[in-house]
C-alpha cells in the first residue's frame, strides 16, 4: 500500500521544484529585458511604477514571487520525511510483528545497556545481572560481526558472573539488534532502540487491560510505549 504522507511530500517537492524553476526564469528574464532596454537607451522599465498594486508589476516579477511563494513548499515537504526517517509510524508495527512471539526467558534478570559513542570501530556495552555485587561489566563489541573483542570487569570478580556467562548471554542479546534490553524477574521486557536513552518499549508476559505500566502508555496488545 502506497504510503499518502510520502504522496504528500512528492508533490510538495514538485511544487517546490516548480518554485525554483519560476524563480530562475524570472530572474533571468528580467536581466533580459534589462540588457534589451539599456542597448535600445530605453530607460522605462516595465516594472517601474509608483503602485505596488499586484497588477502593476513586470511578469517577470511575478514569476518571481510566486516562485517563492511556491518554494516555501520545500521545508513543508521535507519535514514530514525526516520525522519518519527518524521516527517511522510503522516501527512499532515492525518490532511488534517480529518478536511478539520472541523468547527472552533465557535473559531474565540480565540487563544490557549500548554506550554508543561512534568514534570506534565497536560499541561498548553495559551489562550485568541482578544479584550482582558490582556495577555493570563493559563489554566491547566490533561494528562488523558482532564479534566480542574484550570484557572489562571494572570492580567486579569472579564469584558474580563467568566469562563463559557473559559471551552466552551478550551473544544472544546481540542478534535482536536492540540497543538496550532487560528482563526482569515476573517476564516483562524492556527494550531501547536508542543509544543512551532509556528503554523506550515494554513487553508484558501477557495482555492486560493497564493502560499505563511503570511510565509506558499501552499501545496495543501486550505492547506498550513510554509516556
Amino acid at each position: 500500500m502506497v504510503n499518502p504522507d510520502l504522496i504528500l511530500c512528492i508533490i510538495l517537492l514538485l511544487f517546490s521544484f516548480i518554485g525554483l524553476l519560476l524563480i530562475i526564469i524570472g530572474f533571468f528574464t528580467k536581466i533580459y529585458v534589462f540588457i534589451v532596454h539599456t542597448r535600445s537607451n530605453t530607460h522605462k522599465y516595465t516594472n517601474d511604477q509608483t503602485s505596488l498594486s499586484v497588477s502593476n508589476l513586470s511578469p517577470s516579477i511575478k514569476l518571481i514571487i510566486l516562485g517563492v511563494i511556491l518554494l516555501f513548499d520545500l521545508p513543508i515537504a521535507i519535514s514530514p520525511l525526516i520525522v519518519q526517517m527518524l521516527f517511522p509510524k510503522n516501527h512499532m508495527e515492525i518490532i511488534i510483528n517480529k518478536y511478539d512471539k520472541e523468547n527472552f526467558s533465557s535473559l531474565i534478570g540480565w540487563y544490557f545497556h549500548a554506550r554508543c559513542s561512534g568514534l570506534y570501530n565497536f560499541n561498548t556495552y553495559m551489562i550485568g545481572k541482578k544479584g550482582m555485587s558490582c556495577g555493570s561489566y563493559a563489554i566491547d563489541v566490533s561494528h562488523e560481526d558482532d564479534e566480542i573483542l574484550e570484557i572489562r570487569k571494572g570492580d567486579c570478580n569472579n564469584n558474580d558472573l563467568t566469562i563463559s556467562e557473559i559471551r552466552t548471554s551478550t551473544k544472544i542479546f546481540l542478534k535482536f539488534g536492540f540497543k538496550s534490553l532487560s528482563v526482569d524477574s515476573l517476564g516483562n521486557d524492556y527494550i531501547g532502540l536508542i543509544c543512551d536513552e532509556p528503554p523506550n518499549i515494554l513487553r508484558v508476559p501477557k495482555d492486560t487491560s493497564a493502560t499505563e505500566i511503570n511510565g509506558f502508555l499501552h499501545y496495543r496488545g501486550r505492547w506498550y510505549v513510554r509516556n
